[in-house]
């Protein structure tokens, strides 16, 4: 199986897509613009030639990792689609992230165009809001009001304290940590794509799942080997990331954040 993705900001793809069911299952319970702009350095370019026979998802992987390298910000737009087309219907979900690296990260979650949760990592600490953060169940909780998110709200046994300790980990590129199987995997070149004002070239893996599902993967890539888009479809659901260089300026860090509440799993 290929392992998709997740900031949530800066995780790698199959990270990123065990978030949001994460968050899916938290609700249930509860309820890329311009390119960095590092003058005068130049950000490298991956020489590109017409895609070659054989070519794999590990060489796709390969060549994101080096446009990666590049940036030391960036942001992550994703939305989930109940039907095939993403433009035929509003996203059910949206997970904004934004990053400044190596380990500030900032994420707003939206289910039917009303926010869920807003989430701040940065200096080891991690702070958040909202009526449905992920792990926390507090029902007399100000949902305007920042907490401290840490051991002693989640408990030793809270199915998201993996989330949150991911988020202190360093930002690994999209579509990292892929299996030999995977990276063994073949891609199909599909042409050139437009998103958002930027020329990308585009690339399809196929994948079934345990049930025998189709499952559809599009990366679209700048000539740099920066990610343009991710673009996941399995039956009527589709997943759609979009990423942006250059922004934000900064990740504003909650003042005076609420004493931690009570455990939580």
């Amino acid at each position: 199986m290929l392992r998709r993705v997740r900031y949530v900001c800066g995780m790698n793809v199959r990270r990123f897509h065990l978030f949001i069911a994460s968050i899916v299952i938290a609700l249930v319970l509860s309820a890329c613009g311009k390119e960095i702009d590092r003058s005068p350095t130049a950000v490298p370019t991956v020489p590109r030639e017409a895609t070659p026979a054989g070519l794999t998802a590990g060489q796709l992987a390969d060549r994101i990792a080096v446009g990666w390298a590049a940036i030391d910000r960036y942001r992550a737009q994703t939305s989930t689609y109940t039907v095939a087309s993403p433009a035929a219907d509003d996203p059910t979900m949206q997970i904004v992230e934004e990053a400044i690296l190596p380990d500030q990260r900032h994420q707003v979650v939206t289910v039917d165009g009303e926010m869920q949760s807003e989430i701040v990592a940065a200096g080891g600490n991690i702070y958040g809001r909202g009526p449905a953060i992920p792990g926390v169940s507090q029902p007399n909780r100000d949902p305007n009001v920042w907490i401290t998110i840490n051991g002693n709200v989640l408990g030793p046994n809270n199915p998201q304290s993996g989330f949150y300790q991911s988020l202190l980990l360093p930002v690994e590129p999209p579509y990292s940590g892929l299996s030999e199987t995977d990276r063994a995997r073949p891609v199909e070149e599909v042409g050139s794509v437009d998103v958002g004002g930027r020329a990308c070239e585009q690339y399809r893996i196929v994948d079934t799942s345990q049930s025998g599902q189709r499952i559809e993967i599009l990366i679209a890539l700048q000539e740099s080997g920066l990610v343009c888009s991710i673009q996941t479809t399995a039956g009527s659901s589709t997943t759609l990331t979009v990423y942006t260089y250059g922004q934000p300026a900064e990740i504003a860090i909650p003042a005076s954040p609420a004493p931690a509440p009570a455990e939580n799993g």
